[in-house]
Parts: structure tokens; C-alpha cells; sequence
């Protein structure tokens, strides 16, 4: 399992790693593996080469922000986001959605059926209850 460091753990490890400390030494004290402490070095380190907690902070963050954008292809563009609306209102699949032309041309490229299900809450049909009646 994929494990994040904590901003603890990366200031303990920037003290470990300018005292000399070997990585597995280190992720052996902040009781994580080893390759997790080689890919925090790894996407961390500025070209510097000095591996600094605050430094580690900013580019994961900076990481996360960037990865979250593409969840945020509907926002701001309300043409798109009432197309899919009114398709999803009409008991449209993802891939119809995702496939069907529009106007002509296809759909923008960017909506594939997955980011159509991360994107959109899709409501579930709920199930009708039948009265059985004995006779």
C-alpha cells in the first residue's frame, strides 16, 4: 500500500539525511519502508540535491493541486455540465454520454465514461416496493 508522509516524518527524515543517515536506517526509525523514503527523496529533492521538510511540503502540494484538476472538467463550463445533466436526467449511460455525437461533432474529447463517474453523482434507481397481497 501506498504510504504519505507525514510533515513530521519529513522533518525527521531531513534531519536524518543531513546527519548522513543511509535511507533504510532512516525508514527503519520513522517506521515506514524503505522505498517509501526513496520516493519522498526522490520527487522531493530540489536540484540542489538537499532534501528540506518545507521544500518536500510545497512540491507534494503542489502535486496534489495538479492532479486534481482534471476531476474539474465540468466546472466552469456550463454548457458541458447541462449536457450532461440533461443526458444523465434521460437515464444515459457514461459511454453514451461519452460517445454520442453532438451537433454534428463528437462529445469534447475529455469525457471519458470513467471521469464522467468520478465527476458526476450518478443517482441510483431505487428499487419499488410491490405489495403482496394473500388471498
Amino acid at each position: 500500500m501506498y504510504y504519505h508522509l507525514t510533515q513530521e516524518q519529513r522533518i525527521q527524515l531531513s534531519l536524518l539525511t543531513h546527519l548522513g543517515w543511509i535511507q533504510r536506517n532512516s525508514a527503519s526509525v520513522l517506521g515506514v519502508s524503505p522505498s517509501a523514503i526513496c520516493r519522498e527523496l526522490k520527487r522531493n529533492t530540489p536540484p540542489s540535491g538537499r532534501y528540506h521538510a518545507r521544500i518536500a511540503r510545497f512540491r507534494t502540494q503542489a502535486r496534489r493541486r495538479a492532479a486534481n484538476q482534471r476531476l474539474r472538467k465540468l466546472l466552469g463550463n456550463s454548457e458541458l455540465e447541462t449536457l450532461v445533466t440533461t443526458r444523465l436526467q434521460l437515464h444515459w449511460s457514461p459511454e453514451q454520454i461519452a460517445g454520442r455525437p453532438q451537433g454534428g461533432g463528437l462529445c469534447p474529447p475529455c469525457l471519458c465514461p470513467n471521469y464522467l463517474r468520478l465527476a458526476v453523482p450518478i443517482p441510483k434507481c431505487q428499487p419499488q416496493l410491490f405489495s403482496t397481497s394473500i388471498l
